[in-house]
């Protein structure tokens, strides 16, 4: 029984002397660094599945024991991905899901209270994005028109108090993911 045990703990010793140790993380939008760790130099292979287990890119390294590598997938769709890393110890996969961060904005205009043809823009947004502001009068006539890069929130007060022919402002506001925010005073 002695034998069995020292047989099965050398075992366990050499299966976790010659382990391999994988991680995958998100380091920022779009890219995913492996990190590749084992006790001995050999050859690795690193491969990408996309959802149809069509292999769309692969690499080889040889005779390393650790690398960190980050892999690009913002050239690639949105969906599951399956990273394969290949030693001699065997294989390991890894399950992604890719998926491009949306800029979400919040655009609103209104009339500054109490004063006279004054306006009030105030825009949110979880990224950075360049807004087209467009100003018309009731009869198409362009008065204003403005680019501004927002990073997080703005808050703009447009003075027309110059404005005396128009009975009717328009404010036409374009986002970053091409939405038209239309509002009519």
């Amino acid at each position: 029984m002695k034998t069995i045990n020292t047989t099965i703990a050398l075992l366990l010793i050499s299966i976790a002397s010659f382990a391999t140790n994988i991680t995958v993380k998100a380091n920022k939008e779009g890219v995913f660094a492996i990190q590749y760790k084992n006790t001995e130099k050999g050859n690795v292979r690193v491969y990408i599945l996309n959802s149809k287990n069509q292999e769309i890119f692969s690499e080889n390294f040889q005779n390393v024991s650790s690398f960190t590598r980050p892999y690009n997938f913002t050239q690639l769709a949105e969906g599951e991905y399956t990273i394969v890393i290949e030693d001699r110890n065997g294989k390991q996969t890894e399950k992604i899901n890719y998926t491009r961060n949306k800029l979400v904005s919040y655009v609103h205009v209104s009339r500054v209270p109490n004063k006279e043809n004054k306006f009030w823009l105030n825009v949110a947004n979880n990224g950075t994005e360049t807004l087209t502001v467009n100003i018309y009068s009731e009869n198409g006539t362009r008065l204003h028109e403005q680019s501004v890069e927002v990073t997080g929130t703005l808050s703009m007060v447009y003075d027309l108090t110059k404005v005396k022919t128009a009975k009717t402002i328009v404010f036409e506001v374009v986002d970053g993911n091409n939405t038209i925010h239309t509002t009519s005073f």
